[in-house]
């Protein structure tokens, strides 16, 4: 067997130096690229003043490189034979020594991954110790980089990184050297936290400077000292967590002018504004999916200073990016591995960057993530803790939390003692549950609260978008393989293997749970997201997809082969170095989230701090006139344009309960809606039309969806403003 492997080795040294010498030959190949003669025969490249026998030469150059290399490799490979880590780090340094042509780079840079597998054969007998915990080195790789970028070391993007690449490669070395550690990549614990240096608190130079220090300085700090077992810890539950949540702020910067998404936000801020009146939500105003998802957060952000969208955007961000840690909780939950959870989540943010930001899914996943603890740790405690979580999730947002709350029934009912852990889930659920309604008793929605939430429930049925269909690209194989590279069909094709791998795992013993089923019920809350696919399109399971992937991974990782080769095909499917490159390097390069063609509005004030699609802006201006110029301070407006966020721009009350008019289609509702209408004087206009709102949702435009306060509206309304895309109906 050992011989076998020997042969492997020496095989992937040979075949990864030849191919560093096809790099070097493509490289150099426009040397070889001659001018014409000028006896040159006519032909294509005599027309382009080109020599004919280039492309002869550089074909016979790439062979002779691929040759030459090879033999060399085997020189390598007699130095390398039975050192681990240096066989490994020698053939990754030569195998992507193609990188840097596909991104821009040149000879130069691929000679410097060579000097790197020179360098890694004469440090062949060192021991540094390798081992599952260096992921680490990844989060320490990208803010590093982020450092040099800043810092302008290396220029362009490509020797930037790989300057960073090699930079911590090498102190990972020096450390593995230095440090008494039985595993030297916890004296990189606190390295990753580098990025809260770099969310923008600082000019990128100085940022830079003290993220490179805090580097070096915790790292060589920790390999002297060592206390191996605190800084596992440290990192596993505290570092970790809030290292991969400053990683996107570190992308965007923290204090750059986020995007409005004037139909989304409007959910949260008219909540939100509403209750800075003293409006009671629920009663007066109805949360559209959760008290603290629409409106709870911003209003605690607007209480303690936040008075311009963009500061209340710029806040909630923060809270949004706390999604990732979750993630992060998911696989530390399901595998105990806080490196497969770093993996998982770098993971997701390539896969489904759409997945960084949200924060209506974080208690659900958090109170999942405490299930699948207490079922791999059979620990009743980690159930009570679910269930507090779960009801957090439940007045997050009700749809994530019923997700949550089925797998906490599965986890129930397969419990050795069902009673037990009924109890401890009741128990952790109403201690936060029972306080949070005393709260709302005292502010006098509790009642409202629980009919509020049964209304939302019920009318989320009008926004089923379409009948069930499967996916195109689960229709047949070879739709399979030719639409993979397309994240909609990876989410589909990896949604069902999650479902069958689940199903098939609690299948082993229905009734009575395994420890191992932690990773099931996690698959379990992706199956049942499906059904806001189903509803809407919404592929909400991406946010857990590759935490199931990473953790599933690590469950059969005995069967070598197949796990190294499905690893391996889903990092080719994310694409990391184009999130490094296209994306992070982006973000960073332009010190913010900058989107083209966006721009900033000083009038309303409310307005400030912000991003608007220019056809908003220009909307918001011709609404301002007619506001300031045909309305007093106190009087307000109907939105039937679905675009509540005008009322929290504008600083006005609104006269409805409801967010938009998809939420009072019933005859009755309708009929509310037109009383409410009828006794407010204060309404003294109505938005019929305005860019950014939701005139159709589905093909069903909103005066479909509410006839009866359509005619009210047309009776007791007349043409007042149409302009910049703003219709204003004045109240007759």
């Amino acid at each position: 067997m050992s011989s076998d492997r020997g042969s492997t080795a020496a095989w992937m040294t040979r075949a990864s130096t030849a191919v560093f010498g096809a790099a070097l030959a493509i490289g150099i190949g426009p040397v070889l690229q001659h001018r014409a003669t000028p006896n040159e025969l006519p032909g294509a490249l005599p027309v382009e003043g080109l020599s004919p026998s280039g492309p002869v030469l550089q074909f016979a150059a790439l062979l002779l490189f691929l040759l030459t290399f090879a033999i060399l490799g085997n020189i390598a490979a007699r130095r390398l034979a039975g050192t681990g880590w240096a066989n490994v780090g020698y053939c990754a340094a030569l195998l992507s020594s193609p990188l840097p042509l596909m991104h821009f780079g040149n000879v130069r840079h691929v000679l410097l991954h060579g000097a790197v597998a020179v360098g890694i054969l004469f440090a062949r007998n060192l021991n540094p110790r390798f081992s599952r915990d260096d992921a680490v080195l990844l989060p320490t790789l990208l803010t590093c980089y982020f450092a040099f970028l800043d810092i302008g070391f290396g220029k362009t993007p490509l020797p930037t990184f790989l300057r960073a690449a090699i930079f911590v490669f090498a102190l990972r070395i020096i450390v593995g050297s230095l440090s008494r550690m039985r595993h030297p990549a916890f004296a990189f614990a606190a390295a990753p936290l580098a990025f809260i240096f770099q969310m923008g608190w600082f000019s990128p130079a100085p940022a830079a400077i003290v993220a490179l220090i805090w580097i070096m300085g915790t790292t060589l700090l920790l390999a002297m000292m060592g206390g191996e077992r605190i800084a596992a810890r440290a990192l596993t539950f505290v570092i970790y967590p809030i290292a991969l949540t400053a990683y996107p702020l570190a992308l965007i910067d923290i204090t750059s002018r986020p995007p409005v998404d004037f139909f989304e936000d409007g959910h949260d801020f008219l909540v939100a504004s509403e209750m800075l009146r003293g409006e009671k939500p629920y009663k007066d105003v109805l949360p559209t999916h959760g008290f603290l998802a629409d409106g709870g957060f911003d209003f605690v952000f607007m209480k303690s200073g936040a008075d311009t969208i963009g500061e209340v955007l710029r806040a909630r961000r923060v809270i949004e990016a706390m999604n990732l840690a979750a993630v992060y909780f998911i696989v530390l939950a399901a595998s105990g591995s806080g490196a497969a959870g770093c993996l998982a989540v770098f993971l997701t943010v390539a896969l489904f960057p759409t997945s960084t930001f949200f924060v209506r899914t974080i208690p659900a996943l958090l109170s999942l993530a405490c299930f699948a603890t207490a079922t791999r740790l059979r620990s009743s405690r980690w159930l009570a803790i679910g269930g507090a979580a779960l009801a957090v999730a439940l007045l997050t947002s009700v749809d994530f939390a019923a997700y949550t709350a089925i797998v906490a029934l599965v986890a129930i009912v397969r419990w050795p003692q069902r009673f037990q852990a009924a109890r401890a889930v009741a128990l952790g659920f109403f201690a936060i549950l029972i306080p949070a309604f005393v709260l709302f008793a005292i502010g006098g929605f509790a009642r409202a609260f629980v009919s509020g939430t049964i209304e939302i429930v019920r009318s989320g049925r009008v926004f089923v978008s379409g009948p069930f269909a499967i996916p195109e690209c689960l229709r047949s194989l070879s739709a399979m393989v030719w639409q993979l590279p397309n994240l909609r069909c990876l989410s589909a094709i990896l949604w069902v293997i999650a479902v069958v791998l689940s199903v098939a795992g609690i299948a082993r013993a229905p009734l009575r749970a395994k420890r191992d089923d932690a990773i099931w019920y996690v698959g379990l809350w992706i199956a049942i997201a499906g059904l806001a696919w189903v509803e809407r399109q919404h592929a909400y399971y991406d946010f857990v997809l590759p935490a199931f992937a990473v953790a599933s991974l690590l469950r059969f990782r005995r069967h070598r082969v197949p796990v190294i080769a499905i690893a391996v095909a889903l990092i080719f499917l994310a694409r990391p170095f184009a999130h490094v490159f296209d994306v992070a390097t982006m973000f960073r390069g332009a010190h913010g989230l900058h989107p083209e063609g966006w721009v900033e509005v000083r009038v309303p004030p409310r307005a400030r701090d912000a991003l608007l699609l220019p056809r908003s802006a220009a909307a918001l201006a011709s609404m301002q006139r007619y506001v300031s110029s045909q309305m007093r301070p106190n009087d307000t407006f109907f939105d039937f344009s679905y675009s509540a966020l005008l009322y929290y721009l504008f600083d006005r009350n609104c006269p409805i309960p409801q967010v938009g008019v998809p939420f009072y289609e019933s005859e009755e509702a309708q009929q509310k809606v037109i009383a409410a209408l009828q006794r407010n004087g204060t309404v003294r206009a109505a938005v019929i039309e305005f860019p950014g709102g939701m005139p159709q949702i589905d093909g069903v435009t909103n005066w479909q969806r509410a006839p009866l306060v359509w005619r009210y509206l047309q009776e007791n309304f007349a043409p007042a403003l149409n302009e910049n895309g703003v219709v204003i109906w004045r109240r007759r």
